[in-house]
């Protein structure tokens, strides 16, 4: 988790695959700070196998840089990951 007085600064993850069951993503699972000058080229995958999730009444966040976003900046990010 990335909280608001947070920074992320030019960070990558180049290649390979993440695997989760709830924030799945290539940078920052949850992010309430500030995103800048980072990149993502792996494969983002969501498995239930992961968490053996039984409780479907909760969101499910999955993304390439972040997983989720609360009003947060991002700038100069890229992804070129697939999933």
């Amino acid at each position: 988790h990335l909280w608001p007085e947070c920074r992320k600064f030019n960070s990558s993850v180049e290649g390979g695959s993440v695997t989760g069951g709830y924030n799945v993503d290539g940078i920052v699972a949850s992010s309430q700070g500030r995103i800048l000058g980072c990149s993502n080229s792996a494969k983002v995958i969501y498995s239930e196998k992961v968490t053996a999730r039984t409780d479907f009444s909760y969101d499910i966040y999955i993304g390439g840089i972040f997983g989720e976003n609360r009003h947060n900046t991002i700038s100069n990010a890229l992804n070129n990951g697939s999933g």
